[in-house]
């Protein structure tokens, strides 16, 4: 399944709730396996690699930054197994924002801020992931070189993950 820009999947209350468990104690430590790449730009290769690392370690959500998609050249990008989600690329080529959820996984998929809508140029989507009655929060992000990005209209909380290419580069790091 592909949802492009703007579409959302709305979660029921009952589907948020699906394999719940029954002893609340089992709910307080639910893990969630998230997977982030820097693509430059996405190609059959990088699929089958993507794939690949899907299968073998058993991710509930990724996020591709740089993913370079126009909304057309998505369906060419369909993985089994995965809602697909996309904040398409914009003018310049290392852009755009590609998002999957398990489909076990009841998500909500938010576009929060494109390229070209402000001074900051920063790309931000949001998915809302449930699972086993818990309900995470995850922010990708995608900060173009040179740019201060403004993050104070994020909400965070325990349960919310921050992935992304931040190009926040350290003189530390060599």
């Amino acid at each position: 399944m592909c949802n492009q820009k703007g579409k959302v999947r709305k979660c029921s209350s009952q589907s948020k709730l699906k394999n719940q468990s029954r002893n609340p104690s089992h709910n307080t430590h639910t893990s969630l396996k998230v997977l982030q790449r820097n693509a430059g730009g996405m190609s059959q290769s990088k699929k089958t690699e993507l794939h690949l690392n899907l299968v073998k370690h058993d991710v509930d959500i990724f996020a591709i930054m740089e993913a370079n998609l126009t909304a057309e050249k998505l369906t060419y990008y369909q993985l089994n197994g995965y809602t697909l989600y996309s904040l398409p690329q914009y003018r310049q080529i290392a852009s755009g924002i590609l998002i999957g959820a398990s489909n076990p996984l009841c998500a909500e998929f938010k576009i929060v801020k494109e390229m070209g809508s402000s001074e900051d140029k920063s790309e931000i989507v949001t998915v809302n992931v449930w699972k086993k009655g818990n309900n995470f929060t995850i922010y990708a992000i995608y900060n173009p070189p040179n740019n201060k990005p403004d993050f104070t209209s994020l909400h965070v909380t325990s349960k919310t993950v921050m992935i992304g290419d931040f190009n926040a580069h350290s003189p530390k790091w060599g």
